[in-house]
């Protein structure tokens, strides 16, 4: 570690005050309930207060920060926020490298949903099963659907006439839930993929002056071949109705999220290219939230946009908008 500490091209200084106190910070990890909030926000911080380390110090300082509530989890035997803590350490650590490399953002948010995807495999393979992922997931899978029949007997317990069909509901939406539990899961990565990569980006750009992960969100782009990846999903998922057929289902709902960014950052396109109010802006976003057809529509928008290019037939944005 010794050396020049600084970037010599941005001229960036590291601040080890500000490094530590996110540090401290990063130990609600741990906490019940409040580590996965604190998960939507802490990796990006402490991608930015790595600033100015060059890659291999910035690693270094983030796996000695994360030594702190990594051995406080194994010491309470806490799996389930160890799970929370590895997600933020793989966030900080891919967040610090793509920064570095000066990957575009679609680019680095593909990166982040692997990363999170590969520290999530890593944690089944030490489970109860050492190097059995499929029996630590079934197990998963168990104590998930416990935890499911428990809060439905507490709900028809304070109900004094449960509805008929809720079993028939109930049953239908456990069905549902464990067979596109995989992508449902990445689901929840790419949303904290997503919230960490603009907190970063938004930090670099107005406290640091830096761009990172450009270009603005509203010209976000995913690579175009990234449609055969749907393609050979779709295929899978229409094969009989088998393990190939699950992966190629889940698969399609990945890539629904993905496209989904692609179709918001075009609304935003819209938005800017007419000055659409703010407090309009917010309500299309509540509103394309509550729905799925909402959630659909946006993603279907996205995934046009491979073949023809929409926001290039509306005009530029005004850059001072």
């Amino acid at each position: 570690l010794k050396g020049e500490w600084g970037d010599p091209v941005t001229g960036i200084r590291p601040s080890w005050t500000r490094f530590f106190l996110a540090a401290g910070v990063a130990l609600v990890l741990v906490l019940p309930l409040v580590g996965p909030m604190a998960l939507l926000v802490i990796p990006g911080w402490l991608a930015f207060e790595s600033k100015g380390n060059g890659t291999t110090r910035a690693v270094i300082m983030a796996l000695a920060v994360f030594a702190a509530p990594v051995t406080l989890c194994l010491a309470a035997s806490s799996p389930g926020q160890l799970a929370w803590v590895l997600q933020a350490l793989g966030l900080t650590l891919a967040l610090i490298v793509a920064g570095e490399r000066g990957w575009n953002g679609p680019t680095t948010l593909i990166f982040l949903l692997g990363v999170q995807s590969l520290v999530f495999c890593l944690f089944l393979a030490v489970g109860p099963e050492p190097l059995a992922l499929s029996e630590n997931y079934q197990a998963m899978v168990h104590s998930l659907t416990a935890d499911m029949e428990e809060s439905l007997a507490l709900y028809k317990q304070g109900l004094s006439n449960p509805p008929a069909d809720l079993d028939l509901w109930y049953s239908e939406f456990k069905e549902f839930t464990l067979y596109y539990l995989p992508g449902l899961l990445a689901m929840v990565f790419m949303t904290y993929a997503f919230t960490n990569l603009a907190w970063a980006k938004g930090l670099f750009e107005k406290k640091a002056g830096v761009e990172r992960f450009p270009p603005e969100f509203h010209m976000w782009h995913f690579p175009q071949h990234l449609v055969w990846l749907g393609i050979a999903a779709g295929a899978a998922a229409m094969w009989g109705d088998g393990v190939l057929s699950q992966a190629g289902a889940n698969g399609l709902l990945v890539l629904v999220g993905v496209y989904f960014f692609q179709g918001w950052a075009m609304v935003n396109f819209a938005f800017q290219r007419y000055k659409t109010p703010t407090w309009l802006r917010w309500l299309t976003y509540i509103l394309i939230s509550l729905q799925w057809y909402g959630l659909l529509v946006t993603a279907l928008l996205g995934l046009a946009n491979t073949w023809w290019d929409i926001r290039d037939r509306l005009g530029p944005v005004d850059s001072t908008n």
